[in-house]
């Protein structure tokens, strides 16, 4: 088992440890928290909106916003790390976000655009040629229809239980 394989098995665990580490060290100010939450929020937003659209292990999604980053789910989840890195008010916990997401994400990102090659080939190639790898380019996309349906077959749903029970807990912290 190579290690792109472990990372892409532990990476939730692995996010959640460090993200109540860095709750536990953190020392919020009303600015940084409000400010962290909307960061966080956007990249939640950017999640759902991906979650609505992704045909995972049945066909490339190149709509919404797969049509602009073949990564958009991982975009979010770095804002999201990052918003509440800043609303943490510790610097050290958005450097820890950062570094996790390198060390983390990057590998299971290239994991899988390896899987989508072998998969899809013909399709993927021709899609991986037009949209960045991670940062979004926004262009003239396929829009596709938002599904509900997929969003709640998508565990996207604790994530975003996960965002308001994680922002709870930093707001209690402030108060």
């Amino acid at each position: 088992m190579d290690i792109s394989t472990i990372l892409a098995k532990w990476r939730v665990s692995i996010g959640w440890i460090c993200g109540l580490a860095g709750l536990y060290y953190s020392t919020p100010t009303p600015r940084f928290y409000l400010i962290g939450l909307l960061l966080a929020a956007i990249g939640e937003g950017v999640r759902i909106w991906a979650a609505g659209h992704l045909e995972k292990n049945r066909a490339v999604t190149t709509t919404g916003p797969y049509g602009w980053s073949r990564n958009p789910l991982y975009f979010g989840s770095l804002w999201i790390g990052f918003g509440f890195g800043v609303a943490s008010g510790s610097l050290v916990f958005v450097l820890a976000v950062l570094v996790l997401f390198c060390v983390v994400y990057v590998p299971v990102m290239r994991r899988e655009s390896v899987f989508l090659s072998t998969a899809f080939p013909s399709t993927y190639d021709v899609y991986s040629n037009k949209v960045p790898f991670f940062w979004p380019k926004p262009r003239r996309a396929t829009m596709g229809h938002f599904s509900w349906a997929l969003f709640f077959s998508s565990r996207e749903l604790l994530t975003v239980s996960g965002w308001f029970g994680y922002a709870l807990l930093l707001g209690f912290k402030l108060l």
